[in-house]
């Protein structure tokens, strides 16, 4: 092909579909279409051009469109309105399978003069979305010239820009824009000429950003990654208002060339580049919202995080007083403390069914430091006392677990709820047992909240490796067997299983305390 084939046809790729029909004998051929159509369009030309529209109409249009859109489509009517027009447009409803509905474009295009031609080009493209367009083939057939000529008459102003000489070479220009460009010294054809050209069309409030759009260092690297650039802007021309599109693309197998198409565009067309603009303004909007909605809920946790350091404070020093009264329980709530992160970890990643968290692992452990807080309750003679309990004495200290509670209830109202529901399960339910018999309301299984369940484990398990003036400590693997033979009453299965999973953790930690 020619340059100016290869130039034009590259502003040719707002078609979807390409066919020619030979009007005497209804033979089609298909000169371009886009992958998602191919199989269809490849079974249509198999046939006659009025079965083709037969099929085409009943596969891809409204039931509405479908009949007035063949009579306005049969060979004999187009072929009396070319000896007429140029071009016939029609604007249908198109569909396709799982997707919204379209509004669709054909165009007729004669090939020759209009009292001898034999050739129709039929030409489609979406109207609403040309967004994912096709990149057009070569079409190989004798009447390619006048293919590509009839299909670029859609442009008022077609130029090829060498970019490696800065040259620019006019290929067409309507009669209305000839009459600007006989006002300019052309006899340098030039970048800089046509931007003087642009500058006596464009409209003056579009003019800042028509040219900030169209510098060549712009254009070349949209151009790296779009097959075409658009520009939309306004043309003011003998007093009057145009609306036009300049595309700007890739002249096909040319490196350092360009080419720039001026195409006036339709009410539809504006509205959508108004919608486009609102769009793009409502993203600007969203953005300056999503910005200081980040920014609140950065100043909205740093507070939740200082407020929970506030109350693990707190927590500590509650710990340390219930620690002072009973001499005998040494560091023993700091122990459990660490003991229930380290277990409550490996359920996590054991038992994913009870929906822990790091956030919930820290929130347990720093809650577990409250578990014996009721004790501060207890008479000094039971809590002090230097050897076994009797059974009277044993269920008073067994209200711990519920004055424990009462204590909590009235804590400082800036506690989040979170920490006190947690922090109240633990010390009203840690003595709770698996099977029931436990205290003080003889819950059963997963009746028992999880937090709970995780420091009954560790709370045991430190008792028994702890010394006590009624008894001995026990080493770790001991312990371990007395809690899995369920010497110390019942836990779940599976928190025991994660018990023993942690087994060396728990070991180590306890060498540190």
């Amino acid at each position: 092909m020619d340059d100016f084939d290869d130039v034009t046809k590259s502003l040719l790729t707002d078609y979807e579909t390409i066919l020619s029909v030979n009007i005497n004998t209804g033979k089609l051929s298909l000169l371009f279409c886009e992958e998602k159509y191919k199989e269809s369009y490849k079974e249509f030309i198999k046939y006659s051009y009025d079965d083709y529209i037969k099929m085409f109409c009943q596969k891809f249009l409204f039931p509405e469109d479908r009949q007035w859109i063949y009579e306005h489509t049969k060979l004999d009517t187009i072929k009396e309105t070319l000896k007429h027009d140029n071009t016939i447009l029609l604007n249908y409803r198109f569909r396709q399978q799982g997707q919204e509905p379209l509004l669709y474009r054909s165009k007729f295009a004669r090939v020759g003069n209009p009292d001898s031609f034999d050739t129709v080009i039929i030409a489609g493209h979406s109207i609403q979305d040309k967004e994912n367009l096709g990149y057009i083939e070569e079409i190989a057939t004798a009447h390619h010239n006048a293919v590509i000529a009839s299909l670029a008459s859609d442009f008022d102003y077609i130029c090829y820009i060498d970019t490696n000489t800065n040259h620019v070479h006019r290929f067409y220009a309507s009669e209305v824009f000839k009459k600007v460009i006989s006002t300019i010294d052309t006899s340098l054809r030039t970048y800089e000429k046509l931007q003087a050209f642009f500058n006596l069309i464009v409209y003056k409030e579009d003019k800042e950003n028509f040219f900030k759009q169209i510098e060549t260092k712009r254009i070349q690297e949209e151009l790296e990654f779009l097959d075409n650039y658009e520009v939309y802007f306004r043309v003011f021309i003998e007093n009057q208002i145009f609306y036009y599109k300049l595309k700007i693309t890739r002249a096909k197998n040319d490196s350092h060339g360009i080419t720039m198409g001026l195409m006036p565009f339709d009410e539809q067309m504006r509205t959508r580049i108004q919608h486009d603009e609102q769009r793009k303004a409502s993203k600007e909007m969203e953005a300056q919202l999503e910005k200081l909605l980040n920014e609140r809920t950065a100043e909205i946790q740093e507070k939740n995080e200082k407020l929970n350091r506030i109350n693990n404070d707190i927590i500590e020093m509650i710990g340390d007083i219930t620690e002072a009264r009973d001499f005998e329980s040494g560091t023993h709530i700091r122990r459990v403390k660490n003991f229930t992160k380290i277990l409550a970890n490996q359920i996590m990643t054991d038992w994913p069914e009870f929906n822990l968290t790091p956030e919930k692992v820290n929130l347990i452990s720093n809650a577990s430091a409250l578990h014996d807080i009721g004790k501060i309750s207890i008479p000094d003679m039971i809590l002090l006392k230097p050897a076994r309990l009797t059974p009277e004495e044993f269920e008073i200290m067994k209200t711990h677990t519920t004055k424990g509670c009462e204590l909590l209830k009235k804590a400082p109202k800036d506690w989040s709820s979170s920490y006190l529901q947690t922090s109240m399960d633990i010390c009203l339910y840690h003595h709770e047992k698996y099977d029931g018999k436990g205290y003080p309301q003889g819950l059963v299984g997963e009746q028992i909240p999880i937090a709970a369940q995780i420091v009954s484990i560790v709370d045991c398990y430190d008792a028994l490796c702890s010394k006590r003036v009624y008894k001995d400590d026990f080493k770790s693997d001991e312990a371990y067997k007395m809690i899995q033979e369920g010497q110390c009453g019942t836990f779940s299965p599976k928190l025991l299983k994660s018990f023993v999973n942690c087994k060396t953790l728990l070991e180590k930690q306890n060498e540190l305390n």
